[in-house]
């Protein structure tokens, strides 16, 4: 018996699954390949098959030969998908931290949880890994490539590009402009993506001759990976070296911020006795929603200065709801339905806790609200994040001048930090 056809049909099965899968994982730009790869293998898999029917008109070969074929695709397939495991963050356009025009000068790091402007596989498979750390249960290898697919539809439904990096580095770029250049050096934009990259950015900082480094929060709250890239910079003891680093408080506590929110959605409200309004939160994973509290808790506090700020305005506080985007009740859809079950004929959904436009408030939120499927009276308008607004910048920058005047070494004030 001629083993060339099984051996064919064997590796031809395997290249059509592994493409399947790869099809469904790889970045647009990749497609093809994969297209044209899977191609080659049907291809392989007809013409073994056909070879092993001639050679063996009986049933059972070429029963035998479809099982093979079929496994092997499953088996290409299921290797993709195990390796997708080892998949790493896409390279990017990072700031860099510029050494000091002369001493004393702070280095000011702004750190974000921010989603990747482009889709990429690594950003995936990061937040597979922290799902299952919360307690969320693993898919199996072969659900796993959807996962993948689901989140490159979601880049590509809203044209393959979040601005949320965008306008996260326009904010730095105003920052900027509100503080003291012969104190603080160009604020460096360091996202979460990738674990390490506040350590490694704050390393590059001292490699670059600073001695003092503050790191802002561009958050209501501090999001959990945020909170990890700040205890990967203890690992660094950079107390030994003389280096004080220190950081800036969430945005919760502030009243510009929620009177920004509160503006917002007072723009597009025309009757306050008939005005409705959701303010959206992110929500947690699993576990973390315990492991992780003071996060909810100071989203919850920030939205409730937005639900007093709305009531002295006017709007019933009965007609205000608080809401998760994600992973907790009520969510988005409930919320809308219950407020118009109150008789609102205008919905106002405010991602109150939303610093930038991504794929939340480009796509979910959207999707969410038409889910409602309210009644055609009712108005629902969806306001936008506070992205780069003046406000923002004038408060994230007043944080960092409050904490320089707190940093070691500032005169009259001693450490409060590491």
């Amino acid at each position: 018996m001629n083993p060339l056809p099984w051996v064919g049909l064997v590796v031809s099965g395997l290249l059509a699954g592994a493409s399947l899968a790869g099809l469904l994982v790889v970045r647009r730009p990749y497609e093809l390949l994969t297209v044209v790869s899977g191609a080659v293998g049907l291809g392989g898999i007809v013409a073994s098959a056909w070879v092993i029917a001639l050679s063996h008109p009986e049933p059972g070969p070429v029963l035998a030969a479809a099982t093979i074929g079929i496994a092997a695709c499953a088996g290409g397939f299921g290797l993709v998908s195990s390796l997708m495991a080892n998949a790493r963050h896409c390279p990017a356009d990072l700031d860099t931290v510029h050494a000091p025009h002369r001493p004393g000068v702070t280095a000011v790091i702004a750190l974000s949880d921010l989603e990747s402007p482009r889709y990429c596989p690594g950003d995936v498979t990061a937040e597979i890994t922290d799902l299952v750390d919360a307690g969320i249960p693993e898919s199996g290898i072969g659900t796993t490539p959807f996962l993948y697919a689901a989140q490159k539809a979601r880049y590509r439904a809203v044209g393959d590009s979040s601005p949320e990096v965008r306008q996260a580095r326009a904010l730095c770029e105003l920052i900027d402009t509100m503080l003291d250049p012969e104190e603080f050096s160009p604020v460096t934009l360091v996202t979460c993506a990738e674990g390490g990259a506040l350590a490694s950015a704050v390393s590059s900082a001292v490699d670059a001759g600073y001695r003092s480094v503050i790191v802002a929060t561009l958050h209501v709250a501090e999001p959990f990976r945020v909170d990890r890239e700040k205890r990967g910079v203890d690992a660094l003891r950079l107390d030994a070296d003389e280096v004080s680093v220190s950081f800036t408080q969430p945005l919760w506590a502030s009243d510009t911020l929620a009177d920004l929110v509160t503006s917002r959605v007072l723009a597009v409200t025309t009757d306050p006795d008939a005005t409705g309004v959701a303010l959206v939160m992110h929500g947690q994973p699993g576990t973390r929603e315990h492991t992780h509290a003071t996060f909810d808790i100071q989203e919850t506090a920030f939205a409730n200065r937005v639900k007093l700020a709305l009531a002295d305005a006017g709007i019933d506080t009965e007609r205000m709801r608080t809401c998760w985007q994600d992973w907790r009740a009520p969510d988005v859809t409930e919320t809308v339905r219950h407020l118009a079950a109150l008789g609102c004929t205008r919905i106002v959904v405010s991602p109150t806790c939303f610093p930038f436009e991504s794929l939340v408030t480009l796509l979910d939120l959207p999707v969410e609200i038409r889910q409602a499927r309210v009644a055609e009276d009712v108005d629902v308008i969806q306001v936008a994040p506070w992205k780069d607004d003046a406000a923002v910048a004038k408060v994230i920058a007043g944080e960092i001048v409050s904490v320089a005047r707190m940093a070691p070494g500032a005169a009259g004030n001693e450490a409060t930090d590491y």
